[in-house]
């Protein structure tokens, strides 16, 4: 079979075709005759697409350049039906223009895409098969999991022939440096060493870190995972793009990759995560005023820098009680929160909030269990906490929570019920020192603050007494042990 895929796929006079952008396959319906593929992830601007389709059992193939491609919306084609049975695997292969790739375009490296993409990909699992008058139409899907991987952003020096491919992925100027994170690889070929060129200077690169992901992406890679990533900050201003010096085994080779735009959340989804937190407040607030509701805020005491106290929003509460370890204004009650049962009796307020509190708390989860006992059933429990935030109120400063966190302990487990939870105020966070650490920090996001909305469904263990550690562990012992699984699987 691999010599009639040779001869399908090499006698087409594919040097013409320029350069592989995606290699895929999938199993088709019985006599193959059009192609439908609602996502294109390529550039038609680059120039005509030429779509390759080869039968491998007969080395019969089509090809079709579709003159009207927009970015993103789909191609469709169509051609002579192959004569292959229900369920014959397929290759796909589309090219782009690359001018002067001639080492790119040889037979040897044909040979060897074409053959990896049938040993190593396995098929597209298609959602649907279409069945149009005339012929039997192929949709593939537009971006799942595991269909449809680009192979481009490909060069080749031209001096060594040596292919290499690479891209940036993430830029973020800082000063007069800027952090970059990517990947780049010499497909079969050991990269001894890498490094950027600057101007007048040389950033050699310590190591690169293995990137699985890739594998999928270019099929011709070696197994297990090339060491292909880098994040690191380049100490110099970057406006354009960045060029790249690799030894390999097989020699040296340049590489030059632009630089993608500063990265930014979309404008609606920064809104749409600060209307929920706000909404969220606005929940909690019209509750406890509309029913009339008796309110415990703790942490209450107010600071010099808050020019309003949170009881202001509740002007039809039936009572508010504010509650911290220290004496001061708004505060009402003076205790440890932690023993909140003993000190405010249990079932004994509709409501309880607070903010920025919970990280200055030695042990949260008591907490938890202790404003479910003040709460009557049914009443609300509303609290905000910072995410990512600097150290502060030293030195009780212990905790930082996710909206993940704040749902376990205002969740199933403490015996309530989560009515809404998130994060909001996105951060960037710039390691200072650029010698150590982690440098792609500043690719990702912390947030100012996480939030939780929960209602009481149910009492917890312990009664009217405080809870003991041992009778707190037995309680959500089931529930944790079924969080734990939660956690991702490496790789």
């Amino acid at each position: 079979m691999a010599a009639r895929f040779a001869r399908g796929v090499l006698a087409l006079s594919l040097r013409s075709l320029g350069r592989p952008a995606i290699a895929e396959q999938f199993r088709a319906p019985a006599e193959l005759a059009a192609i439908r593929i609602p996502a294109l992830p390529l550039d038609p601007e680059n120039g005509l697409v030429s779509f390759v389709l080869v039968e491998p059992g007969t080395g019969d193939a089509r090809i079709s350049r579709p003159e009207k491609i927009r970015r993103g919306a789909g191609v469709s084609f169509g051609f002579p039906a192959f004569a292959n049975q229900d369920g014959a695997l397929f290759p796909l292969f589309a090219f782009q223009p690359a001018a002067g790739a001639a080492p790119f375009a040889s037979r040897r490296w044909r040979r060897r895409l074409a053959a990896a993409a049938l040993r190593k990909r396995p098929p597209i699992q298609l959602p649907c098969n279409e069945e149009v008058p005339g012929f039997a139409a192929l949709v593939l899907p537009p971006h799942p999991p595991g269909a449809m991987h680009p192979l481009a952003r490909e060069e080749v020096d031209e001096a060594s022939g040596i292919p290499v491919a690479g891209e940036i992925e993430a830029a973020w100027q800082e000063g007069d440096g800027c952090y970059v994170q990517g990947w780049l690889h010499a497909y079969g070929r050991r990269i001894v060493s890498v490094a950027i060129q600057g101007p007048g200077r040389r950033l050699p690169i310590p190591r690169l870190a293995p990137r699985p992901d890739l594998l999928g992406r270019y099929p011709t890679l070696p197994e297990p995972a090339p060491s292909a990533g880098f994040a690191l900050f380049v100490p110099w201003r970057v406006d354009a793009g960045m060029e790249f010096s690799l030894e390999t085994d097989a020699g040296a080779v340049r590489l030059r990759l632009p630089l993608p735009g500063r990265s930014q959340p979309p404008a609606e989804t920064i809104l749409r995560e600060m209307a929920e937190k706000e909404q969220a407040r606005v929940r909690f607030d019209a509750e406890v005023n509309a029913r009339g509701l008796e309110v415990l805020e703790i942490g209450a005491r107010l600071l010099p820098n808050h020019a309003e106290a949170p009881r202001e929003r509740f002007p039809k509460a039936r009572r508010y009680v504010g509650m911290d370890v220290h004496p001061g204004p708004m505060v009402d009650i003076v205790g440890d929160v932690h023993e909140l049962s003993r000190l405010v009796g249990c079932a004994s307020f509709d409501a309880v909030v607070s903010s920025a509190v919970l990280e200055h708390l030695a042990m949260p989860w008591i907490v938890a269990g202790e404003i479910n006992r003040v709460l009557r059933p049914g009443g609300l429990a509303y609290h905000i906490a910072p995410q990512s935030w600097p150290v502060h109120e030293e030195p009780n400063d212990f905790w930082r929570f996710t909206d993940e966190a704040l749902k376990l302990l205002f969740g199933e487990p403490f015996g309530f019920e989560v009515l809404s939870a998130g994060m909001a105020d996105r951060a960037r966070i710039y390691p200072l020192n650029k010698e150590w650490g982690d440098l792609g920090l500043p690719f990702g996001y912390g947030y100012a603050s996480a939030w939780v909305l929960a209602r009481k469904v149910r009492e917890i263990e312990g009664g009217d007494a405080a809870p003991s550690s041992s009778s707190m562990a037995g309680a959500l012992a089931a529930s944790l042990a079924v969080l734990g699984r939660r956690y991702p699987r490496p790789g």
